[in-house]
This record gives C-alpha cells, structure tokens and sequence, in this order.
C-alpha cells in the first residue's frame, strides 16, 4: 500500500450543444456505465448566451438553455464569427478557472 501512487483521471472538458445546457448534458452522461465514469473527471461548463428561441430538447429537459454564440442573421457571415471567436475570452475563462490541466484531443 505505501507504493501505491495516486492514478490522476483523465480531466474532460464537456461543452454541450446548441440550445441545451451543461446540465442536460451531465444528466445524459451520467447514462453510461459507473465503471466508466469512476475513470473520468468531466468538467460541464454552460455557453455564455442565454437561448432566445426555440430548443430541439424542450420535450425532454426543462430549461435554461444556453447557446454559444447567439444565433442571429448577422452571426451566419462565418468570416465575422470567426473573428469573434477568436476574440471571445468566455470560453478562455471557464478553462481558466481551472487548477488542471485537461487532456489534449487532437
């Protein structure tokens, strides 16, 4: 037992989708099997925006929902989203606000 190190998990950072929130996706993560999830450590972050239209999972989850970027005419010119993107620091900050670092997909 002296010799046994301590195995750091895995840290994931979860961003949901479009119109839904870090609790809905939370809750449908939380489907998979315990074993799995005993390996991870999931980090659930909710989008800047608050939704201001329709969600495709009203049916199934209560509200809030969240979006990335709020989608409007004016944000589908992706050579100005692109930019925004790049200038936003929301999603620099709820990265940031953690200690660890998370793993790396690439």
């Amino acid at each position: 037992m002296e010799n046994e190190e301590k195995v750091r998990k895995p840290k994931i950072l979860c961003l949901h989708g479009f119109r839904t929130s870090g609790e809905i996706m939370k809750k449908q993560i939380h489907k998979w099997p315990q074993n799995v999830l005993d390996k991870l450590d999931l980090v659930f972050v909710e989008a800047p925006f608050p939704c201001n239209d329709k969600s495709d999972v009203e049916d199934i989850f209560d509200p809030p929902y969240y979006e990335w970027f709020p989608f409007n005419e004016f944000w589908l010119d992706l050579t100005w989203f692109v930019g925004q993107v790049e200038e936003n620091e929301e999603l620099g900050k709820c990265v940031a606000e953690e200690e660890e670092d998370f793993e790396k997909m690439n």
